[in-house]
């Protein structure tokens, strides 16, 4: 039970935080990062900060190759430690998209980097619409 109790407040504390913070769903993103590479693998895309969460609110994510591309969180440069899916590794063919400018509960914890990884040395080209409180 003594374990439960601070487990608790610190789940109250991160919902009640988040709220507050972000507003409620429908509330607009601020900062938006754009990918335009031919990488295998993990970039990062927006560094962590200790104290929120990043805020993802949409994406679009383009290639005319065969390749797979996802969005990811995790530590490190290439999010390579503690690394949790946000997105599928969606097949591009040539587009997917979700590009909404409004938050509406997809989002990195405190201390965790947003990354994109694909699957093969193909051109991708990406924009994240988020945002990250100071």
């Amino acid at each position: 039970m003594k374990k439960f109790i601070p487990v608790l407040l610190w789940w109250l504390a991160l919902c009640l935080g988040a709220q507050a913070q972000s507003g409620p769903s429908g509330t607009s993103c601020n900062a938006s990062i754009v990918y335009d590479a031919s990488t295998n693998g993990s970039t990062r895309l927006v560094v962590a900060k200790q104290t929120g969460p990043i805020y993802v609110c949409g994406y679009t994510i383009n290639s005319t190759a065969n390749v797979r591309a996802q969005l990811i969180y995790g530590t490190g440069t290439t999010c390579g430690t503690g690394t949790t899916s946000l997105t599928p590794a969606y097949q591009l063919s040539p587009v997917v998209a979700d590009p909404s400018p409004y938050f509406r509960g997809m989002f990195v914890p405190p201390g965790k980097d947003l990354c994109i990884t694909t699957s093969a040395g193909q051109p991708v080209q990406a924009i994240v619409y988020y945002s990250q409180l100071p």
